[in-house]
Parts: structure tokens; sequence; C-alpha cells
């Protein structure tokens, strides 16, 4: 998974834009980061903190971008990471397409999206980027969004089934446009800018399949249908906290998820922690509807998962819940468990916002390191994974319970 961004100017600089838009969105992936622009084009393997990145783009004042952060539970190598260059283009996506199985075997190539998108906007004979973008998307099955940049000019088009999420926002002074996954961006730009009259205002939500050529506006859209979806990872932890989707913001779905996983819950405890940040609304929501307490359990490193401590104070001899975005990898969260063994804790009891079993396709993309055969992996249950990560309960929801927790129908709920 991964996060996007592309800046566009008429004639102002935009590096400000370009660094903090990719801070703002560095939650969704800490592998890996890469930004290109008219003049400057640079990858990074971890987080995007290092000044030398910012003053090397605010000595070549550029005035437009696309960058990406990244996320991969095996780490990424640097021919991985976006964004990519091919035919004179440079693009990045948001996600994994489905159907790559398929391309590795008609292109000979590994286990890639970005070598697989490659490959097929290198066979497009069009020099039109509607017709490479929307080719693109005839091919692939999935929920990539995409931007790209062709020289000046920059593009963003969210994908069709509106499995993601993507925003458009525009300066005070209609100078400056910004796309991002995150609304969040805008805000987290126009606190650091210095000039109030590039403040980005103006932000709406992309149509699905809505293919924008930043400074100009809506050049064309793709459309697969009525087939419309949304992502349950979003609502569980990729987005951040801050943002939303329509009327909705991620804080309030995830305490409508942790007080679902109460309802349904039979855990005996004395506190309720979160174990990473996107799981606090979720165990605040847990709390409130148990009447467990709610406190603070876990200390980790927020930014290069260096370390991860418990409190002992606060679940030594105690028994406690723990509220976890996901266990799509485990590495986090068997960290965190052992972290409160070291402490003291008495009992531990894990419930997961997401859904568990995986779908087949996750399974076979970032499996739990179970060691198991993929149809093994496939058959996790809930008692199985409590085996595993030796805790004293695990509960996960099902599609229905995440469905009806953030309010949507559970046929346009994705996984």
């Amino acid at each position: 998974m991964a996060g996007l961004l592309a800046v566009y100017s008429k004639e102002s600089p935009i590096w400000q834009h370009l660094s903090y838009g990719v801070r703002s969105i560095q939650h969704r992936g800490r592998n890996g980061w890469g930004i290109a622009t008219n003049g400057y084009n640079v990858h990074g393997t971890g987080a995007f903190w290092g000044s030398q990145n910012v003053e090397k783009m605010e000595s070549i004042m550029p005035t437009c971008g696309i960058a990406t952060v990244q996320r991969a539970h095996d780490g990424l190598t640097k021919d991985e990471i976006q964004p990519n260059q091919v035919n004179g283009l440079s693009f990045a996506l948001d996600a994994r397409i489905e159907n790559l199985r398929h391309f590795v075997k008609e292109f000979h190539i590994s286990y890639s999206t970005v070598q697989a998108a490659s490959m097929i906007i290198k066979q497009s004979h069009s020099k039109s980027i509607q017709d490479i973008v929307f080719g693109l998307y005839e091919r692939i099955e999935g929920f990539p969004s995409i931007v790209m940049q062709s020289g000046r000019d920059i593009y963003a088009a969210r994908n069709p089934q509106g499995y993601t999420t993507l925003f458009k926002g525009e300066s005070m002074n209609g100078d400056i446009d910004v796309v991002s996954t995150e609304p969040f961006t805008m805000n987290a730009i126009n606190t650091e800018l210095e000039n109030y009259d590039n403040e980005i205002n103006k932000v709406r939500e992309l149509n699905p399949g809505e293919l924008v050529k930043l400074g100009e506006g809506t050049i064309g859209r793709f459309d697969k249908g009525n087939n419309q979806f949304f992502c349950g990872q979003e609502a569980t932890h990729f987005m951040h906290t801050c943002s939303h989707v329509g009327s909705t913001s991620a804080y309030n779905m995830r305490k409508s998820i942790g007080r679902g996983l109460a309802k349904r819950s039979s855990y005996d405890a004395d506190v309720v922690i979160p174990v990473n940040d996107s799981s606090r609304p979720a165990a605040l929501g847990y709390s409130e509807k148990s009447g467990i307490p709610f406190e603070e359990g876990i200390m980790a490193d927020r930014y290069f998962d260096s370390f991860v401590l418990a409190l002992e104070a606060v679940v030594k001899e105690k028994s406690v819940i723990a509220i976890t975005d996901g266990v799509r990898s485990g590495n986090e969260l068997i960290r965190a468990i052992e972290a409160l063994r070291r402490a003291g804790t008495n009992k531990v009891h894990v419930a997961t916002e997401n859904v568990y079993p995986l779908p087949p396709w996750a399974c076979d993309l970032s499996p739990m390191r179970l060691g198991r055969t993929l149809e093994a992996r496939r058959r996790e249950t809930d008692e199985t994974v409590e085996e595993y990560l030796k805790v004293d309960g695990f509960m996960s929801n099902t599609p229905r319970e995440l469905a009806d927790e953030i309010g949507i129908p559970l046929n346009r709920l994705h996984l």
C-alpha cells in the first residue's frame, strides 16, 4: 500500500508543499519514499525526514512534482520504490494489482505491481495521458489510483471502483493545485506555509475513475459501471485519524468499530490499551462501551520502529485487552505482546478492528508469518491465531460486522 501526492503551480516554487505533503502521508508507509519533479528525482528507503532532501528541493525550486510513500511487510529495494519512469513519464500507484499473476506470466517479470504497470504503459502507442491511464485501467483488476508527471504536466486519477480515496485542493490565489490520498494533507501544508495566498482550500474528493490535469481540471472519467467499493482497511488503519470520507471521519469510524468489538466481547479485563496510533479511537470506543478503563499501555517509536515498551505502571499484574488495527503481518502486534509479557501482564486478550481470516488474495500477497502453506493460511481462524500469538484470547471482525460498524452496505466493502 502507498500514499500519493501531486503538486502543480503555474509559477510559484512548491518545494514546501511537496516536503510537508510527503510528511503528512508518511503514516501510510515508512519503508520507502520517492519524489519526481521538473529537475529533481530522488528515492530513499525508510522514512522521509532528512533535511538534506528538503534543502535540495529548495535549491532547485521546482514548480511541479509527484511523490509517494510506500509500505511493504518485507521491506523494499530501491528498484521497487516509486515513482517509476517509463516512456518519458514518471508515475506512482497507491495499491497492488489483483490480477498480477497474469502479467507475471505474460511479461516474464517478478511479482511486482510497478513492473507490470510499467510494461503495460510501455506497450501503449498513444501519447495521450488519458489513453495511457485508461488503457492501464482496462487491463488491470484491483484498486490503484495513479499520479503521473510528463514534463511540466501533472495528472492524477482515482481508481475506477473507489476502493481508496484521492482528494484535490486549490490555493486561495488559484496558483497551486494539490492532490493527495489524504484530505489531512491540505491542513498539514497550511500549518507550515508563511504565504497565506498559497494556502490550500477548495478541497474535494475525486470521483471514482476521474482523471484530472492539475492546473486545468477534469479531463476524463473511466467508467467501470456501478460497482463502487470502499476499502475496509482505509477505515481501520490506512487513513490518518484526522481524515474523512464524505462526511464521516476516520476517528468516528474507528470508535464505532471499537464499540462493536466490545458489544460482542466476553473478555473480563482491567484495562483496554491501543497497540498503535490508528487503534487509539477503537480502544476508546471499546472502553466507553464496555466500561473497562482506557489506558496507554504501549509506548513505541512512531518513526523508526526501533523499540516497543510496555508501561509497567499500567499493565503489571493486570488483565489487558489490546486493540490493534490489523494482523496482516503480525510483526508489530507480536512485539507489543512480548513487551506486555516482559512487563508482567497477567493476561493478554487481543481484539483486531480488521477482518480475519484474510481473503485469499491477501493471504497470497502478504500473509501472517505462520510458516504454513497458502491453503493453511486461508483456513486460519481466531483460535489458531490465538494459539500462534500465545495470547489468552483473540477476536476479529467479520465482513458484515465491519460493514455495519463503518456504515456501508456489505456488498460495497472491499478487504
